[in-house]
């Protein structure tokens, strides 16, 4: 059975019930609306609701781990947004200049490191320096 939208399904069962709308024989048409209405009944008992109730929990439960996981990385993020802003405004606070000086001495590791291998490259024969360069 194909699915429809529930507002395609209330129209056209509002479309069925109004075309009845003027109809002379009002006893048949109280036989059908009621046959209609016992229709339903029996559609809405046959339905499990058990299972949809299951299913429904489970769906809950799942938006809640979502949702939690979803503030707790907000949060950290929050935490992490407060502490940049403390140290941008806090005027008395060294942690910007220690990760300088730590950038700094890091760069001048970085640039004895290259200083030695140029310094070794440039010793070794020019065979080797053209093979080098090559790469």
């Amino acid at each position: 059975m194909e699915q429809q939208p529930i507002m395609q399904v209330n129209q056209t069962i509002q479309q069925f019930v109004h075309s009845a709308d003027g109809y002379d024989n009002k006893l048949k048409l109280t036989f059908v609306l009621l046959n209609m209405l016992q229709e339903g009944i029996q559609l809405l008992l046959s339905t499990d609701s058990e299972e949809f109730l299951s299913e429904v929990r489970n769906r809950i439960v799942e938006l809640d781990k979502q949702s939690k996981g979803l503030a707790d990385v907000y949060h950290m993020q929050l935490l992490q947004n407060n502490e940049i802003i403390e140290l941008l405004t806090d005027p008395t606070s060294n942690r910007i200049a220690d990760i300088q000086n730590q950038i700094d001495v890091l760069l001048k590791e970085y640039d004895g490191i290259i200083k030695s291998l140029v310094e070794i490259r440039d010793n070794l024969p020019i065979e080797k320096q053209i093979e080098i360069e090559k790469k």
